[in-house]
């Protein structure tokens, strides 16, 4: 899991700040558009880009099994 490797804390307001900095990196070329999560009515969309990527960012706050992290995106 990818916080193996990340030798800091993270909550769900810090990860989706890494995870946006991430996707504007790797999706500058695309227009990669944030969604602000105080934005009403946003989803739960983080952001997206001008070829019609979506994506949405889920920070677990504990471990969970892969079924229980399928349930809570689902619900999200």
């Amino acid at each position: 899991m990818i916080l193996n490797y990340i030798d800091t804390p993270l909550d769900g307001k810090s990860w989706e700040a890494l995870i946006n900095s991430c996707y504007r990196m790797k999706f500058q070329d695309e227009h990669f558009t944030e969604i602000p999560a105080v934005h009403g009515g946003d989803a739960g969309i983080e952001g997206f880009t001008r070829r019609g990527r979506v994506y949405q960012c889920y920070c677990p706050e504990r471990e969970n099994s892969d079924d229980d992290l399928y349930e809570h995106l689902r619900t999200k």
